[in-house]
């Protein structure tokens, strides 16, 4: 059943009702279902605190959205009310179960990176409609992945993006230095995997999160001068490799900032903010994709006006503050450039950054416990 429910939860863009001939369902939503009536059937509690706290992010959401009017409501606002209400049982289910999904994750990443290779090679021997047979989310019809060198292509194994499949393997690497995931020659070998493929994404955002991952460890952490030294080394290595990648990179990201045309993510940004301002700033006007902007602030400035923001804002903090570990900067990191709250990615990282939480503290409570 864990299987399962990590499976569905790490496969976005193939859905498997669309695969059926039926409308488009976000697996998602098959294993909230599941773990909905893990709960009925008491195989997990819930604090009141949480749910006290994750409902009033969801009906302060609601209000604004009724706000707009009833027959205005879109999907994506409906999705992001529920985003906050599932969490309440993701969290929940996560804390009982944590140990157990941390120790099934090494095949999912596995199973993540076989469907890659498969895309890889799809795309390199010009079968492009094999190489999008894990892939039927609706906006990405006629989606083709994008080069990366040395022939190559930015694959997403069953995620809808690289960027999202370079942050997912990401995870586990993290996870993986952190001593959450067993070492054994089965997952240091999916490490290896992992990482590979990780440069392969291409993912600027997954980059710089691992840089200042690695600056972290480098800095802040107890190792030993000579494996400091040694991580420097590779670091200073990979650069090398990449480094057209790297200042790829760099300039994309100046041309961003300089509102070049072909990077319309900042002028987007500042377009739908003064929009706002100007005309809704309280409530906003609605959810919307269409403008490429995809930072947080702009897109749910957009969409739920000042006290919208505000809460989103404030949900952040506590997220921040209660978590309060690495894969906290993660999630935060990445939710800069990547907007969407309701994504099956940000409830895993969210999740399992309170299960780190939750063992630590139970770790904590077991030494005390022994002195």
């Amino acid at each position: 059943m864990h299987f399962i429910i990590l499976l569905l939860l790490t496969m976005p863009s193939l859905s498997i009702v669309a695969s059926l001939g039926l409308p488009y369902l976000p697996n998602e939503k098959i294993s909230f279902f599941i773990i909905l009536f893990l709960f009925f059937n008491n195989m997990y509690k819930i604090e009141l605190s949480k749910i006290i706290i994750l409902l009033f992010f969801s009906i302060s959401i609601l209000l604004i959205i009724i706000s707009h009017g009833i027959e205005s409501i879109l999907i994506a606002e409906i999705n992001t009310v529920y985003f906050f209400i599932a969490l309440i049982f993701y969290i929940a289910y996560f804390k009982k179960f944590g140990n157990k999904i941390i120790e099934i994750l090494p095949k999912i990443v596995l199973i993540q990176i076989l469907v890659s290779v498969f895309q890889q090679i799809s795309m390199i021997y010009g079968f492009f409609d094999y190489a999008m047979l894990f892939n039927n989310y609706p906006p990405q019809d006629g989606y083709i992945y994008a080069s990366f060198n040395y022939s190559l292509f930015r694959t997403s194994g069953l995620f809808n993006e690289s960027s999202q499949y370079a942050v997912f393997l990401l995870l586990y690497i993290i996870l993986f230095f952190n001593n959450f995931i067993k070492k054994s020659k089965f997952n240091n070998f999916v490490l290896l995997l992992s990482f590979i493929d990780f440069i392969i994404t291409e993912s600027i955002i997954a980059y710089i999160i691992f840089a200042i991952y690695i600056l972290y460890k480098i800095i802040l952490t107890r190792e030993k001068i000579y494996i400091k030294a040694f991580t420097i080394f590779n670091i200073v290595l990979l650069m090398t490799l990449l480094s057209d990648k790297i200042i790829g990179a760099i300039s994309k990201i100046i041309k961003t900032m300089m509102m070049e045309d072909g990077y319309p993510r900042l002028s987007a940004s500042y377009t739908k903010i003064t929009e706002t301002f100007e005309n809704s700033p309280i409530n906003g006007f609605e959810l919307s994709w269409k403008t490429p902007s995809w930072d947080i602030i702009s897109i749910y400035f957009y969409a739920f006006g000042f006290i919208g923001i505000v809460i989103i804002l404030i949900f952040l903090f506590y997220f921040a503050y209660s978590t309060y570990n690495i894969l906290s900067v993660v999630f935060l990191l990445y939710i800069v450039t990547n907007a969407s709250l309701v994504s099956s990615l940000n409830i895993l990282i969210i999740v399992i950054s309170f299960y780190i939480m939750y063992a630590h503290k139970n770790l904590k409570l077991i030494k005390e416990g022994n002195k």
